[in-house]
């Protein structure tokens, strides 16, 4: 078996083994305000693109 197969029979088990595994997610994350911090000024275009997305996070936080 050359060296190349054995990384990929390596990487496959390792692949298989770890799908096995359950989920262990938190289930009220985040329990805390999360704070997005953009590295630019008000009005940018990095800015607009932050508020955008900290509204899509917020609204995808709340249940139901």
């Amino acid at each position: 078996m050359s060296v190349r197969w054995f990384g990929v029979l390596i990487g496959a088990l390792a692949a298989l083994f770890g799908s096995l595994r359950g989920a262990t997610a938190q289930d009220n994350f985040p329990d805390h305000p999360v704070r997005v911090v953009t590295p630019y000024g008000p009005g940018t275009v990095a800015d607009v693109f932050g508020r955008i997305v900290a509204q899509n996070m917020a609204t995808m936080a709340t249940p139901g």
